[in-house]
């Protein structure tokens, strides 16, 4: 008797062993699939072709993920946050619905719109985009506040560190003054609804 009850207490031990080994190595084959995915996407962001592709209301799809928010302006455009307390406009490099998320571009205007504390934007029409930036850069200048036009179609960015000339070009242009609101807001906003008032009326 007490060899069959040491028999079965060596099987049990044997067999919790095996699952115990099985169950170790299944968490790091998925260990091992989940690091390979991040690395396949890094790899895609850092090499991606700096040509953007149209792809319409794709574009609009993608509000963030879990270490990012995501505001999509006028295509490639496009507002961003990584640490929920600053906010960058840039040229995102690819579009869709996972485009990527590094600021990117070396003109004084992609400088003057990264990693702004209380960013303000609008746009108007679906064809401007019109920023506010307290305490940036504008150039080699630090300035208090910047007032940012950017026209995607006429290939348009421009700065303007006085309102009055900010507005006066809006004018010149045929743009309506414009209702600029703060990226968070904005973004609560799009988490409710789903949309914002330039999105594409699939979105509506």
């Amino acid at each position: 008797m007490k060899r069959t009850s040491h028999k079965k207490t060596y099987l049990g031990i044997a067999a919790s062993i095996s699952i115990l080994g099985i169950i170790g190595l299944t968490l790091v084959v998925i260990l091992a699939l989940c690091v390979f995915v991040s690395f396949v996407q890094l790899l895609g962001d850092v090499t991606g072709s700096a040509n953007v592709q149209p792809t319409g209301v794709t574009f609009f799809k993608s509000t963030g993920g879990w270490d990012y928010r995501r505001i999509a302006l006028i295509e490639p455009y496009q507002a961003v946050s990584i640490d929920r307390k600053t906010w960058s406009i840039y040229q995102a490099e690819n579009s869709g619905a996972t485009p990527t998320i590094r600021v990117t571009g070396g003109d004084e205007l992609s400088q003057t719109l990264a990693y702004v504390t209380n960013l303000k934007f609008d746009v108007i029409n679906k064809r401007f985009i019109v920023a506010y930036a307290p305490n940036t850069r504008l150039g080699e200048e630090r300035v208090n506040e910047v007032w940012v036009v950017i026209i995607p179609e006429e290939n348009i960015k421009k700065g303007f560190t006085n309102k009055e000339e900010f507005l006066a070009y809006l004018d010149d242009k045929g743009i309506d003054h414009p209702n600029l609101t703060d990226a968070n807001e904005l973004y609560k906003e799009l988490a409710n609804k789903g949309y914002l008032e330039w999105f594409p009326e699939e979105f509506k």
